[in-house]
Order: structure tokens, then sequence, then C-alpha cells
């Protein structure tokens, strides 16, 4: 899979717009849903502490290297990541899980254009610098073969007059769209209640032959699920935090599990509870589609199926559709 890069642009402050953002090219606004991984990024990155850093982001997708997969152009601002000369900045590549650093930034501004124009295969980036104490102007920051530049506030600047092409990007007003607060995943909602101590059986499954789940509690935050058929039996065991659910041993046929030892790290469930929340986990991307405080629906892709899974508070996992080349199957509690 080509890998997604992130460029994300933090600041502190709210501008209007100069000459240059006057002209009549398209415009587009921030995306208004939350991405917890970019906020994970920014927080290891700036060294953030979510719920006390004063932080705001928001974000547009637009391809910017040419491989008609998008890239994703953050705008952050608050006390921790800016100061008088402008804003601070990451490019971010996607990876299996979250995403890599490739660069960092000082001096960014909004909005900004992203230009018709490219330099070793990446478009050209159009912004405006001042304040600081240095000259005031627009300058582009060109892609070297592995970053662009750091400081837009020491690139040369262009002629006043210059014409450029491109769609601009972060245009919103902050004012009336402040942007996607740095918040404190809170919940009053153990994710263990989704996992409770229980026998419970199911239709469907291999050959439509049913099977049985037992869910036990090991510790303050491990649970154990056994998974019965007319065949095998298999487990998993799933670390549960006030953040999320990991699934870190995976059994094979008959393998029982011994304590401590670890063979995965697939988050299946993970806060905010809230529709839209995306994450990725060991090559696959979950999203969660729905929470209506009692029943939750998490939808995962990988590279040749979906599926979906539909948890019910105080009860666990209550129907699974999958879906595959040519193959559909749907596993629900009796």
């Amino acid at each position: 899979m080509n890998a997604k890069k992130i460029l994300v642009f933090a600041s502190i402050l709210i501008f209007g717009g100069i000459s240059l953002f006057a002209n009549k090219i398209p415009s587009i606004k921030s995306e208004t849903q939350r991405n917890i991984e970019v906020e994970e990024s920014l927080i290891k990155e700036f060294s953030l502490v979510r719920g006390e850093d004063k932080i705001s982001y928001l974000y547009n997708k637009i391809d910017l290297d040419g491989d008609k997969k998008p890239e994703i152009i953050v705008y952050a601002y608050g006390p921790m990541v800016g100061g008088t000369g402008g804003d601070s900045g990451l490019i971010l590549k996607e990876r299996s899980e979250g995403y890599d650093t490739i660069s960092k930034f000082t001096n960014l501004r909004v909005p900004i254009i992203i230009s018709d124009k490219t330099t070793h295969g990446w478009k050209d980036i159009i912004l405006e610098v001042y304040g600081g104490g240095g000259p005031s102007g627009t300058v582009v920051m060109k892609f070297d073969g592995k970053k662009y530049p750091s400081n837009p506030s020491v690139q040369t600047l262009l002629p006043k007059n210059t014409k450029v092409n491109g769609v601009k990007i972060l245009s919103d007003n902050l004012s009336e769209n402040p942007g996607i607060s740095l918040e404190k995943m809170e919940s009053n909602i153990s994710l263990f209640k989704f996992f409770p101590e229980s026998t419970l059986n199911y239709s469907g499954g291999f050959e439509n032959s049913g099977y049985t789940v037992i869910t036990k509690r090991l510790s303050d935050d491990l649970v154990m699920q056994k998974f019965e058929t007319t065949a095998i039996t298999t487990s998993r065991v799933i670390k549960i935090t006030p953040e999320s659910a990991t699934v870190i041993f995976l059994s094979g046929e008959d393998e029982e599990y011994v304590s401590g030892k670890i063979n995965s790290d697939l988050v299946i469930m993970k806060l905010p509870l809230e529709k839209g929340n995306t994450w990725k986990s060991e090559g696959n991307t979950y999203k969660i589609d729905s929470f209506d405080g009692g029943i939750l629906v998490i939808s995962k892709e990988s590279e040749r199926s979906t599926s979906k899974y539909t948890y019910e508070i105080d009860k666990g996992l209550i129907r699974e559709n999958f879906k595959s080349e040519g193959f559909e199957k749907e596993s629900k509690l009796k």
C-alpha cells in the first residue's frame, strides 16, 4: 500500500486575508471530524498534555505528491505551539499504526495555498510571513526531495505582484470555526462493559454450526475470551485501559494462555466513542460508525475484507458481519 503523508501546521494567531490570498482561486474549508492519530502526533512532538495544554486544530485532505492518495494538512493553534513570528508544524507520514515525523517547522501561517507547481514531485506550498521582527511578504516552501524547509520566515520573498494557481486550504474564519480541541478523552463508560463476564451462544460461524464465547475477567486490566465450536477451541486475551481495548494474545487451536505471553497488539476499541473516530492497527482500519449510549457499532477494513461489529453495553458482541470477495457471513447472539 502506498503511504499517505500528513502535514501538520500549528499556530496561535488569527489573522485576516492578505493580497495574495484575495485572488480568486478555489478554497476549501477544514474537515470537521476529529483525528485521534494527528492529536497523538502533536502530543508526542510538542510534549503536550491532553486536557491541560490549550490546543485546537483544523485540517484538510489534499494530494501533495501525486500518488492520488490525499495527504492531510493540519493547522493547530495554542500557546504551546506558536510565538509572535508564527507557528510550529510537522510533516507526518502514515505507517501501519499512527504516523512517523518527517519534518518540523516554525513560523507558519494560515491560510495557505497548495500550488499547481511541483518540486521533486511534491506540490509547492505558498504562505505569508510576518511578525517576529522579520520582513513581511509571501514565500514558497519547496520540497527538497526529503522535506520542506523548516522556517518559512528565512525564505526569499516573492515579488509583490506574483500570481499563483492552486487551491487555498485551511481558509476557515477561526472566530466562526475555532477547530477541534485537544481535549482529554473522558468517558463515564468503562470499556469493560463491552466485555462482561458471560457465556454467550451465537448463530452462524464456520459452516453455520454456531459457536460459544466464554468471557472471563483475569485481572484489573485483562479479559480472556474462549471461542468454542463443535471442532476446536481458541482464545484471546484483551488488555483494557481507560482509553482502549487491545488484543495482546491470540491462541492457536486448543492453546492455553500463559500469564505475560504477548503475541498481538491489535487495538479493537478506542476512545472517544464518537462517530467518525478512526484508528489503524496491524494493517486494519477501524472506525466508529455509531454509538447511542447503549449500542456501539465499529467497522473494520483490511486489504481484502470488511467487518462490522455491534456491541451492547453489559452484554458484549451481539452481531458480526463479514464480507470478502464473493463471500458474506453473519453471526449474531441467539
